[in-house]
């Protein structure tokens, strides 16, 4: 099992890559689902009877999961059979997550070596990113020959092996975090550098994916993080020096670079508007979720493509699927994890969750399974964190 969760940092670092489409996009299989099933097969074998045992225990994930079961299920017959077929497939998905983290979090109680090798996961993970993420800037500076397949062109930014700003730039500053608490517990040696230096190159492409939403949530997570370990006057020098270095970013062709840009802060908040209508229509129990796409667009005989598919805020989409029945319990959850997570914990759940106000941040698969990862690797084992 241990070997699985290097191949599952591996297989993130791939991004889309590692992905096999089908349908025009609509269903989609990444390499990072195969190893996760594997991983739960391998789990189930191992533990049998002790892991189930501890998935009945969480309550709130096993309500959740019925929540969107529910939610699918009772308006089954107000789509088509390949409509209904979609959303399962998806929803069995974010089950199979949900249950990893589950039996990742089993594992890493059970298994004398799972801080480690999270740990040198992790530090692949970081190494490969920023690889990936430098030959992407420098030799493939946009997406235009993918325009077709639904890709937005991303000129002169870095969108890694993600093919996006904002996914890529909120994976980015999930790693500065960790390296920042790992390299603050590190005494001075070779490591410490080493850890500098990753901090470095993976700010350096950070900064460069011009992502206004990954700017202002490390923002705030930032502030989150150094409260009780900075003083304030630290705090405002080095959000003056943040700001200076985002002034001095280069500006070459492209209306992706340009900060003041209005256009995409207008279509989320129609985005925004459309998913409260779409909300409106099922406030109780939602429309079921992935079926969002035929309902935003109301041509249930036209496969929409991926783009389709969610509304510029996670938590809109989870109203929109699930009402305010998952709502309520998806909060509930989140809240939870909260007050189980350390310092590093809560402030990675502060720079996804802010982030998912103004994008699909939390259900994208790559955010939500580094998250998995990089949150169980700080459980403190001597207390119960889900």
């Amino acid at each position: 099992m241990n070997w699985l969760i290097y191949l599952l940092f591996i297989a993130l670092s791939f991004g889309q890559l590692a992905r096999i489409s089908f349908l025009n996009q609509v269903i989609n299989i990444n390499l990072h689902d195969v190893i996760i099933f594997s991983f739960i097969l391998f789990a189930f074998l191992r533990y049998r009877q002790r892991l189930y045992l501890f998935i009945i225990k969480e309550k709130l994930i096993l309500l959740l999961i019925a929540i969107f079961s529910i939610s699918l299920i009772i308006s089954f017959w107000n789509f088509s059979l390949l409509q209904n077929s979609v959303g399962l497939l998806y929803l069995s998905r974010l089950v199979m997550y949900l249950l990893f983290f589950i039996s990742l979090s089993y594992w890493r109680r059970h298994e004398k070596q799972s801080e480690h090798i999270l740990k040198q996961g992790f530090y692949i993970f970081t190494s490969l990113i920023i690889f990936f993420g430098l030959i992407q800037y420098f030799v493939y500076s946009n997406l235009r020959n993918l325009y077709y397949l639904g890709w937005d062109p991303h000129q002169s930014r870095v969108f890694a092996t993600f093919f996006d700003t904002t996914i890529s730039g909120l994976i980015f500053s999930m790693v500065i975090l960790i390296l920042i608490s790992l390299a603050i517990k590190t005494p001075k040696s070779l490591k410490k550098k080493l850890l500098i230096f990753g901090f470095v190159g993976v700010f350096a492409l950070m900064m460069l994916t011009y992502s206004r939403i990954t700017y202002l949530s490390s923002i705030i997570a930032c502030l989150y993080y150094f409260r009780n370990k900075l003083k304030t006057s630290y705090l405002i020098i080095s959000m003056i020096i943040f700001f200076g270095l985002i002034w001095l970013l280069p500006r070459p062709f492209g209306e992706g670079v340009k900060l003041e840009r209005l256009f995409t802060i207008s279509s989320r908040v129609e985005d925004i508007r459309s998913g409260l209508q779409v909300f409106s229509k099922s406030p109780i129990i939602g429309v079921g979720y992935n079926r969002i796409g035929y309902v935003k667009n109301q041509e249930k005989s036209i496969i929409p493509s991926h783009a389709t598919f969610g509304f510029a805020s996670s938590y809109i989409i989870i109203l929109a699927s699930t009402g305010m029945a998952g709502f309520l319990i998806f909060l509930k959850w989140l809240l939870d994890l909260f007050k189980r997570g350390d310092n590093v914990s809560q402030t990675l759940m502060i720079l996804i969750l802010v982030a998912s106000l103004f994008d699909n941040v939390f259900l994208n698969s790559f955010i939500l399974i580094l998250f998995f990862l990089l949150y169980q690797s700080r459980v403190n084992l001597s207390r119960r964190l889900l």
